[in-house]
């Protein structure tokens, strides 16, 4: 049966502007849950991305959504459901996704007959959207409490979704948070929680079996990428202390034109951080007789952000050099607790309020 018809008319959310939190939590919702982990990498093109949240909510109306899901249309319930977690488009309604996400990825699927079951596409991306719905409600009062029921449930969907074959980061994020639990050792579990094993964690054997998989992925991918950047670890990160912007390609940096040595040459990303990194930079570039960039530049890495401009336009500095840029922001939705954020459109400026942004609505 199609999921109970909901009274309230859907209300719309007119900002779809970078600094709308729902939108921004539409677009995190979506790349955690939509998108197999093997293609997103944590690897997010926020310009991209952007425009095909915009373009979906633009383009079909939540009120049209709601009738087709009336209606026991898979693919529209799964949509409406993104739309009532996250606010973007619809009135918050978490009771209701719920709801109509298990319509499309029941409990109990084998027992329904083949012609009733949605699409193994729409209904694999259901159980990843349960199991982030779940994962949320999971952690929403850490760190005093972690309701283990609703992690429970975060794991058993997770499970679902790999088991039809599709592994969004959120699987794998789930998998590591029970990974660092214990969960995969009853001894070690008891020890750290203090609280009887749950045996059903042992079973879910297509979610672990993809975590695996993906952690032997990423330590070869991140042996590859550290020989290269060991070679001249300054030249694919901005010097500037805080700024955050980093490069695959040494070209997408400025080089400073200066005397520092070739091996700590300090590279930017604008003209902007080198003008205010200057000061502590010019020991290092014009170092006095006897004295070494080592010694006289302890704060190469300091990590000191320079505070956000509240009055700054989110995605100020457009640019079209053609160079890809990307920026590194603590997510701890994602699999790593870390994200990464491309683009070949945005200026720094644009990426580090974008970093600032999704970090602000990741800490609240």
């Amino acid at each position: 049966m199609p999921p109970r018809k909901m009274n309230s008319a859907a209300k719309t959310d007119d900002s779809l502007e970078w600094a709308n939190p729902n939108m921004m939590e539409f677009i995190q919702l979506k790349m955690r849950t939509f998108v197999a982990a093997a293609d997103a990498d944590d690897h997010l093109d926020f310009m991209k991305h952007h425009g095909e949240a915009v373009k979906e909510i633009t383009g079909r109306s939540t009120a049209s959504l709601k009738a087709g899901a009336d209606g026991g249309v898979h693919v529209d319930s799964l949509n409406l459901a993104v739309r009532l977690l996250t606010g973007c488009g619809a009135a918050k309604d978490v009771d209701g996704a719920l709801e109509l996400l298990l319509f499309v990825a029941p409990i109990l699927p084998d027992e329904l007959p083949q012609q009733r079951r949605a699409p193994r596409g729409v209904e694999a991306r259901a159980n990843s959207v349960l199991s982030a719905a779940w994962m949320d409600i999971a952690t929403r009062e850490m760190p005093k409490h972690m309701d283990m029921d609703a992690l429970r449930r975060a794991a058993k969907f997770a499970n679902s979704a790999a088991a039809l074959g599709f592994v969004p980061p959120v699987v794998l994020f789930v998998a590591k948070r029970l990974a660092e639990l214990g969960a995969r050792s009853a001894a070690e579990w008891e020890a750290r929680l203090g609280v009887p094993y749950d045996s059903r964690y042992g079973e879910f054997e297509h979610m672990w079996e993809a975590f695996d998989r993906r952690v032997e992925e990423m330590e070869a991918e991140l042996k590859a990428q550290g020989k290269k950047v060991a070679k001249r670890p300054t030249s694919y990160c901005c010097a500037a202390p805080g700024c955050g912007i980093t490069a695959t390609k040494k070209a997408a940096l400025l080089r400073c034109s200066g005397g520092c040595p070739a091996e700590t040459k300090a590279h930017y990303c604008s003209k902007e951080c080198q003008t205010a990194d200057w000061k502590r930079h010019k020991p290092a570039c014009r170092p006095r007789k006897g004295e070494t960039a080592a010694t006289v530049d302890p704060g190469l890495n300091a990590e000191t952000r320079p505070a956000p401009d509240p009055g700054r336009p989110i995605v100020d500095g457009l640019v079209n050099d053609g160079k890809e840029r990307s920026i590194v922001i603590d997510d701890p939705s994602m699999a790593g607790g870390k994200l990464t954020i491309s683009s070949r459109t945005m200026g720094p400026a644009a990426l580090r309020n974008i970093r600032d942004a999704v970090e602000k609505i990741s800490l609240s």
